[in-house]
């Protein structure tokens, strides 16, 4: 199964947007993770924030979530997969990164989706063993950050 079958065209926001107007996206989208673009018109991914990075970066640091902008609290190095690649590529990836969503972009950098893991665990052909293991990967304690570092195409 091809990613372009199961991902999601998410909501984004740009660098200078307001950390609490990514809350308000996560919010009203029921989701962890909003993908910073550089602009609406193109849609270039420049990086992703988080739920994670919301509570981690502004919360528990005590800083105004009014008085902080996206571009500094955003994770910029971003694993991301293209349309064509097949789902087992993007489960791959979510488990030896060890998160939960993946941000889809073409050759380009330009944002189209975001798949999580629970859009992978429908394809069947990983079957259920596989999305535990996925899962157990993706939760298990790892000695380097938490962020992921390594943009993969």
């Amino acid at each position: 199964m091809r990613i372009s079958e199961v991902m999601n065209e998410p909501v984004a926001c740009l660098p200078s947007d307001g950390a609490t107007r990514a809350a308000i996206i996560m919010r009203d989208e029921n989701t962890g993770i909003v993908p910073v673009v550089a602009s609406f018109e193109d849609r270039k991914l420049v990086g992703v924030v988080t739920d994670r990075d919301l509570c981690i970066d502004i919360v528990a640091a005590g800083r105004d979530p009014n008085d902080v902008k996206v571009q500094d609290c955003m994770t910029r190095e971003v694993v991301t997969c293209r349309p064509e690649e097949d789902l087992k590529r993007a489960a791959e990836l979510m488990g030896d990164n060890q998160i939960r969503r993946i941000v889809i972009t073409d050759d380009n950098s330009h944002l189209k989706g975001v798949v999580s893991l629970a859009d992978i665990s429908w394809d069947r052909q990983l079957g259920e063993s596989k999305t535990a293991e996925i899962l157990e990967k993706i939760s298990s304690p790892s000695s380097e950050a938490s962020k992921p570092r390594a943009r993969s195409h």
